[in-house]
């Protein structure tokens, strides 16, 4: 494999690969996760690698979705976030495996909500927004049938359905 850097050969040792070039490093394992040679490829060939779920963050209170960005010289952690801001305290959103939670607050909301799967555009409305579209597919736990409906955000910054 070569370096991204300078394109000479680089060096696999038992925790990463190296240029002994340039010094570019690359671990096997980052934010908790490990990096296979599949995703290593992606990253040289194409400078980032698809998002993934599972990688650790920072303060280890949970995981992240994000993807491994290659810049001159350096490997950097993009995480997905939201243009929409918490509605409880005004920080970045981030997706946290099936939940988008806050960074700063405890304020969270599923990814699947009343047995629909949600886009990302979908939660984008209803946080910036405070409710939802009106979808005619939600599924009710109790019985498993179809129901419509639209869902808000209620002042307490609980999600409410709407019928």
């Amino acid at each position: 494999m070569n370096c991204p850097n300078c394109k000479t050969q680089m060096q696999k040792n038992e925790i990463s690969h190296d240029c002994k070039n340039c010094g570019f490093s690359l671990p096997f394992v980052y934010r908790g996760r490990r990096i296979c040679e599949k995703e290593i490829q992606e990253l040289f060939e194409t400078k980032k690698t698809a998002w993934r779920d599972g990688w650790v963050r920072k303060d280890t209170k949970g995981t992240l979705c994000g993807r491994l960005v290659l810049s001159e010289n350096s490997l950097s952690f993009e995480t997905k976030t939201l243009s929409a801001k918490c509605p409880r305290c005004g920080s970045t959103v981030h997706k946290d495996n099936k939940k988008w939670r806050c960074s700063k607050c405890e304020f969270c909301v599923g990814e699947v909500l009343f047995g629909r799967k949600m886009s990302q555009e979908n939660i984008e409305k209803l946080l910036f927004f405070g409710q939802s579209d009106f979808f005619e597919d939600f599924v009710s736990s109790a019985n498993g049938k179809f129901f419509s409906g639209s869902i808000s955000i209620d002042e307490n910054f609980n999600l409410k359905m709407n019928f």
